[in-house]
């Protein structure tokens, strides 16, 4: 009230906020077939937006790679353990 005199201080809106996770709370980078996969979740993708679309494209043009801990097939491992 000192800060921001006049500011209704009850709750305008609740919302749930739900997202998706990997396992061990990585992200997913991958190709497969020519289609680029990609799977920001664990709740802090937006953050890493720049980075992730780098990335993505690099698989798309060809031009660059993946840390291995972003492919599936080690989340599949991982899964599995």
């Amino acid at each position: 009230r000192r800060y921001l005199p006049g500011v209704v201080p009850e709750p305008y809106a609740e919302a749930t906020c739900l997202f998706t996770s990997t396992a061990n709370e990585d992200f997913v980078i991958d190709e497969a077939e020519g289609v680029v996969l990609l799977s920001a979740c664990s709740g802090h993708g937006g953050k890493f937006a720049p980075l992730m679309g780098e990335l993505a494209a690099g698989l798309a043009t060809g031009t660059g790679t993946v840390p291995e801990e972003f492919r599936v097939a080690h989340h599949r491992a991982e899964a599995a353990r």
